[in-house]
C-alpha cells in the first residue's frame, strides 16, 4: 500500500503561507520561512545574477523580500522542475 503524499506547488505554498503569516522575509529567514526549501545563499545568488525574487529591499542593512513575491518566484521554481523528479520502484 502507498502512503505517500503528493503536494500540488499550490498546496506547498499554502502550508508556507500558514506558518509565516508576515508581510516580508528577511532574506536570513528565506530557509525557516520555506521549510528549507531555499536558502538565504540561493536567494543571494540568484539576486546577483538577475533572477532574484522581485521587489527585493534593505532595512537596517538586510535584503528583505515582500512574502508574496518569494512564494510567487518559488512557485514557478517548483512548477518548473515537475516532471523532473522520478521515483524509485
Amino acid at each position: 500500500m502507498n502512503t505517500r503524499t503528493t503536494l500540488t506547488p499550490q498546496q506547498i505554498i499554502d502550508q508556507i503561507k500558514k506558518t509565516w503569516p508576515h508581510p516580508v522575509i528577511p532574506r536570513h529567514k528565506v530557509a525557516e520561512a520555506t521549510g528549507y526549501l531555499v536558502s538565504s545563499k540561493t536567494c543571494a545568488n540568484e539576486d546577483s545574477l538577475g533572477s532574484g525574487i522581485p521587489g527585493a529591499f534593505m532595512v537596517n542593512g538586510r535584503v528583505c523580500y515582500p512574502t508574496q513575491n518569494l512564494l510567487d518566484w518559488l512557485k514557478l521554481r517548483i512548477e518548473r522542475k515537475k516532471g523532473h523528479c522520478h521515483e524509485q520502484a
